[in-house]
């Protein structure tokens, strides 16, 4: 009976490296998925920030998407189309869509769509106050 025993713990003790390595690596992907994902407060580096964001993705079509979008959209940021106020509300909003957990496609890039739109449109910035109220319908518990 102790040799069947002492089998059993001597293939456990063969198992072990493999069952560490396996750990280690759970633990590092665990780490990284709680990154907490914090936005520059300058402006510059934000739209920068969230260019980088949308090109992380395998999808060619999602990558030719991004490229597409930030190429209209961070000379229009650079410009001043939107004020401090309205910028801070969409840093605000991208910074809630990560903490969220929301995947960068579709939602953080139909999030920019609509800040290229509000850029484009020649309606007067206070029309805008949308992006300078915080979103409750994003904040945790709901």
């Amino acid at each position: 009976m102790p040799l069947n025993g002492t089998k059993h713990f001597l293939q456990l003790l063969t198992c072990f490296p493999l069952l560490l390595v396996l750990f280690v690596f759970a633990a590092i992907g665990a780490l990284k998925a709680q990154e907490e994902v914090k936005f520059s407060q300058n402006s510059e580096l934000f739209i920068n920030e969230i260019s980088e964001k949308l090109q992380q993705t395998s999808n060619r079509n999602q990558l030719n998407q991004a490229k597409d979008l930030m190429n209209k959209l961070v000379p229009v940021w650079n410009q001043g189309r939107f004020n401090k106020a309205e910028k801070d509300g969409i840093k605000m909003l991208a910074t809630l869509i990560f903490e969220q957990k929301l995947r960068p496609f579709p939602y953080l890039y139909d999030f920019m769509v609509l800040v290229n739109h509000f850029a484009k449109s020649r309606q007067l910035h206070r029309q805008h106050y949308i992006l300078e109220q915080p979103c409750h319908c994003l904040a945790p518990g709901r």
